[in-house]
């Protein structure tokens, strides 16, 4: 891996060398080097065949991966698991790949909605939300800012 880093890092410093002249800001200005070689090397392309499985229990295991302010989880649910009902600041936007699941939202349950493969929800910041898998579910949930307790592990109410 730090081989393929430093090929990719001194390929960089040839192309920043050879565009230099040609690079310029919105201002007409000369782009810096260091500049075009951090704006470069923030890009990274993932692949969830090669994302590490997390296995939370028994019924749930989920992929990360994490952004500056946003994070994806691709998630495989086992059939009656439920995510009990719980709130936070992240926005989140859920979309069902495969299996269908029942959400519940706002303190005392108000609204019921049924999720099928290719229905996407988007689930405002502090809104309380429950959810149960009717069947096996594969989904994608994708949060603004990141979840520090999935990050951290301390996400307790899905680890019983």
């Amino acid at each position: 891996m730090k081989i393929k880093k430093a090929v990719l890092f001194l390929q960089l410093q040839l192309l920043t060398g050879l565009f230099l002249d040609s690079l310029k800001d919105v201002n007409g200005n000369h782009c810096s080097r260091i500049f075009i070689t951090k704006f470069l090397l923030m890009v990274e392309k993932k692949n969830w065949d090669q994302t590490q499985t997390e296995q939370v229990n028994p019924s749930m295991s989920r992929k990360i991966i994490t952004g500056e302010k946003l994070m994806i989880a691709k998630m495989k649910f086992k059939d009656g698991f439920l995510v009990p009902l719980h709130h936070h600041i992240n926005e989140q936007v859920t979309q069902v790949v495969s299996g269908r699941m029942r959400f519940w939202f706002g303190d005392n349950k108000e609204q019921v909605m049924d999720l099928l493969p290719g229905d996407v929800v988007v689930i405002p910041s502090n809104l309380p939300h429950e959810a149960l898998m009717m069947g096996d579910v594969e989904e994608i949930d994708t949060w603004s800012p990141p979840r520090q307790d999935w990050l951290d592990k301390t996400d307790d109410y899905l680890r019983r």
